[in-house]
């Protein structure tokens, strides 16, 4: 859960738990940690998930786990919403971002669906999405549909337009919905590259202090880089290169090839400098 979810369910009045998403010892996806938490779940809670690896800490469960994961929350009858914000972005593939829906639409489980074109269609000042709700029967669906009408005559009563009829315009037109395709693609494709290239410097400073692997193993623009706090003042000192402390980055920052190459080469000259604490 990032800081405008939190935000947002604080405003409406739930409380909140969190789950353990991102083990800090593998630099992986904990799934451990996840399923405890939502075992010992009360029935009824909401478990707000991620579709795809879109998330700050770059990482997802395999195929597998969902499926164990959609399970549980079938067995604990708790609500999954998912938070579909990215969709073809993080890997390039439309239907392989969102993967996590379908396997639960699968088992027959009831969803929400928290959909954004922001991101993936580079309009973030038009408010285009939409909220998808997945019932089991006509009469449910009517309920929810009667009572999404109350709240949102009361939030804005009619959404802005001109964003959704440019979203029509490219997903009902297959010329234009090949290259917007195709473009988020590349996009997915670069990230790939740079993860490659910064996984190479790591491994050629022989530095075994830094774990590696979960930077080739994902996908997206997000993912975690253990550098020490040492390093990250150096790269802020004497590069102007400024990461947060809690070394989760993102490659969407990276705007040309002059800011990849002056990255990777900074993150080499430090790692090459400094040596790790023993």
């Amino acid at each position: 859960m990032v800081g405008n979810h939190l935000s947002v369910t604080k405003k409406v009045g739930l409380q909140t738990k969190t789950f353990s998403f991102f083990n800090f010892e593998t630099k992986d996806f904990d799934f451990k940690g996840m399923h405890q938490t939502l075992e010992a779940a009360d029935e009824g809670s909401i478990v707000l998930l991620n579709t795809c690896s879109y998330n700050i800490s770059g990482v997802e469960p395999s195929e597998a786990q969902w499926k164990e994961l959609a399970l549980l929350i079938q067995k604990r009858k708790l609500f999954a919403v998912f938070d579909c914000a990215a969709q073809g972005i993080a890997s390039g593939e439309i239907q392989r971002d969102i993967r996590s829906i379908k396997i639960f639409l699968d088992e027959g489980i009831q969803v929400a669906i928290c959909q954004s074109l922001a991101t993936c269609l580079g309009m973030y000042g038009e408010m285009i999405g939409a909220l998808h709700v997945v019932c089991k029967s006509k009469e449910i669906k009517n309920t929810v549909q009667e009572q999404l009408k109350l709240v949102l005559r009361i939030m804005y009563s009619n959404p802005p337009c001109n964003g959704g009829w440019i979203a029509t315009k490219i997903l009902e037109n297959q010329q234009y919905k090949s290259q917007w395709i195709k473009e988020m693609s590349q996009v997915a494709q670069r990230n790939v590259e740079i993860r490659r290239a910064l996984y190479k410097i790591i491994k050629e400073t022989h530095r075994k202090d830094i774990p590696v692997e979960h930077i080739i193993k994902y996908d997206g623009p997000f993912l975690y880089l253990e550098l020490s706090n040492e390093e990250i003042k150096d790269l802020r000192s004497k590069y102007h290169i400024y990461m947060s402390e809690n070394r989760f980055i993102s490659l969407e920052n990276l705007k040309t090839d002059d800011d990849i190459r002056f990255i990777l080469q900074s993150i080499n000259e430090v790692l090459k400098r400094i040596k790790p604490s023993l």
